[in-house]
């Protein structure tokens, strides 16, 4: 029997608000995303600040980061590690997976990924649809894992303890998110017909 995950890395979902401030700003982005994703072949476009090349002409987007560059959290501060949109439903080709790093998810070094703590706050910035995560409550440190393209992924052939964590749409005083450990936790975003349009802050701390 799998041993399921550590209490400290269970998923937690997170309410912020108010964002009555930031309602304008934020689908300012989400217009400009949009524009983008409509000529991209997968429909999908997003924001990276480690990614300079990557966001010329997303104003909107580098004007949200500007005024949401991080968000603190019982002591920890999460800096904005992308801006994401799909106008359609993405399938990963092996999608449940753990990031190494925080910055890009696929960038960090994996040889060293035992010794850090790479932690997501994933916000669904979407007013109009739910955004589902879906993850694998198995404790990875006991399960065969293997890379592949900056990602970690799990080699078993069926899925052990499959659930998922629904984060409602976003309203002018609240925004919903599940704040996780990416770097253990087995996770892949589940979309439908609708895409979706998120945004990700990030950490990293020794483990």
């Amino acid at each position: 029997m799998i041993a399921q995950l550590p209490k400290k890395f269970q998923p937690q979902l997170i309410t912020l608000g108010p964002t009555k401030g930031l309602s304008r700003v934020i689908e300012a982005a989400e217009v400009e995303l949009k524009d983008f994703a409509k000529k991209d072949d997968n429909k999908c476009w997003g924001y990276f600040p480690a990614l300079s090349e990557k966001n010329r002409g997303l104003k909107s987007a580098s004007l949200l980061h500007k005024e949401q560059p991080s968000i603190t959290i019982e002591a920890k501060t999460f800096d904005l590690n992308f801006i994401r949109l799909s106008l359609m439903q993405q399938k990963g080709a092996s999608p449940y997976h753990m990031d190494s790093d925080s910055k890009t998810a696929l960038t960090g070094d994996v040889a060293t990924i035992n010794s850090r703590l790479v932690w997501r706050l994933l916000l669904n910035l979407s007013r109009e649809h739910s955004r589902t995560l879906g993850y694998l409550d198995l404790d990875t440190s006991k399960v065969r894992l293997t890379t592949e393209g900056g990602y970690i992924h799990y080699t078993g052939e069926t899925l052990p303890h499959e659930k998922t964590v629904v984060l409602m749409p976003r309203t002018e005083s609240q925004v919903h998110g599940v704040l996780f450990c990416a770097s253990r936790v087995l996770h892949t975003g589940k979309d439908d017909k609708n895409g979706h349009f998120v945004a990700g802050y990030g950490l990293e701390e020794l483990a």
